[in-house]
């Protein structure tokens, strides 16, 4: 459900009205709102509701982009969530002994939202696939605002987390559908020095003047670092992956030493190519991930998670995308409505195989339970 005003008394009043005892509460907060986190937080404690959530810097409901508000989600609880502190340092700790009793008790999938500026994501993720993530489906998306500016984003019941990520794990099964639309257009280029989100250097020269020179030779555009994002959004970075589509990396900004910050690691000497897209070509990729989604399931729950970015390139065609989707969705089960949010990433277990953390993608996750399908 849909709350137009997110304040304290109504998601109270709203979480009360559950059967909040066998539930977990999934809570999807639009950056911006005038809410007391943590008068939130200490009330639903007082009444002893489940909940995980994050701030993004919009939701998605139904066929709508909302600005503000907050999406409820309701899932059957199976465990508490998770939350996971410290992704900003290298000698961050999982907390191993509650993956283990979460699996013990039957999880076949997991909702895990992160900060999505936090430095660590890949490091976090392999350690977390070496853990776990090969026996789920994982789902979810980076928290954080619209400005970039890297601020506590992730919601748990100890208060608002900045550098953290919260998992619920659910007894659930869970399809996925995971495009981007996007195009190589120019390279392959190396990454010959770099560390987690920052690229010093390509084919052995400074990151941000090999990039200037060749979206240059490629469109005629000419990106300073007064223009860096507004240009650079059209002209992503694909990480070549054998078998699959590439992983984007959005490059955000470049500093006065001309290296380039991504949301999203990428590892040196990886291959890239520069990036284009269409509209069209991204439209058509958002229908390709909700039908490989639901191609072999109908959802009881359906969520999405759409780059801001992504929206930021596709500007009003943005509705064109929602109404398909959502349409698509309410065909497979008129009961079910799209929710999610527009994110600073997006979390996939891609292609069946790894857990990645994407740019420019969406993802869609159909959660149902195998027992009552047709």
């Amino acid at each position: 459900m849909y709350l137009p005003i997110a304040t304290v008394e109504n998601i109270v009043n709203e979480l009360q009205k559950k059967n909040h005892r066998d539930t977990v509460f999934l809570l999807l907060i639009a950056e911006n709102n005038s809410l007391a986190y943590s008068d939130l937080v200490e009330a639903l404690n007082e009444c002893q509701v489940t909940f995980f959530g994050a701030i993004f810097p919009a939701l998605i409901y139904g066929n709508e982009k909302k600005n503000k508000g907050v999406i409820i989600h309701e899932f059957p609880k199976l465990t508490g969530p998770i939350l996971i502190e410290g992704l900003d340092k290298e000698e961050f700790v999982l907390p191993s002994v509650q993956f283990e009793e979460a699996l013990e008790c039957g999880a076949k999938s997991a909702i895990m939202y992160i900060d999505g500026l936090t430095p660590n994501i890949t490091p976090f993720f392999n350690k977390l696939y070496d853990n776990l993530s090969h026996t789920l489906d994982f789902f979810g998306g980076g928290a954080g605002s619209l400005s970039m500016q890297q601020q506590p984003c992730i919601l748990s019941s100890r208060g608002l987390h900045q550098d953290a990520a919260i998992i619920t794990f659910l007894d659930l099964d869970l399809d996925l559908g995971v495009k981007h639309g996007w195009s190589k257009a120019y390279g392959p280029i190396v990454i010959t020095k770099g560390e987690n989100n920052v690229v010093q250097e390509l084919n052995w020269e400074n990151a941000f003047e090999v990039y200037q020179r060749s979206l240059f030779e490629l469109s005629g555009e000419r990106v300073t670092k007064e223009n860096f994002f507004e240009t650079a959004k059209s002209f992503p970075f694909g990480v070549y992956k054998e078998g699959c589509e590439d992983i984007i990396r959005d490059p955000v900004r470049t500093n006065e030493a001309g290296d380039m910050i991504f949301v999203g690691a990428i590892p040196e000497n990886s291959a890239i190519n520069i990036m284009q897209g269409t509209t069209e070509e991204l439209l058509k990729a958002s229908w390709q991930a909700v039908e490989e989604a639901l191609k072999d399931s109908r959802p009881v729950h359906c969520l999405v998670t759409d780059c801001i970015s992504r929206f930021m390139y596709m500007g009003d065609k943005l509705q064109k995308e929602l109404d398909v989707v959502n349409r698509m969705v309410q065909a497979s089960n008129p009961d079910c409505i799209l929710e999610g949010a527009l994110t600073l990433g997006e979390i996939s277990s891609f292609d069946g195989k790894y857990l990645e953390f994407l740019n420019k993608s969406i993802v869609i996750g159909n959660f149902y339970e195998k027992e009552f399908q047709k």
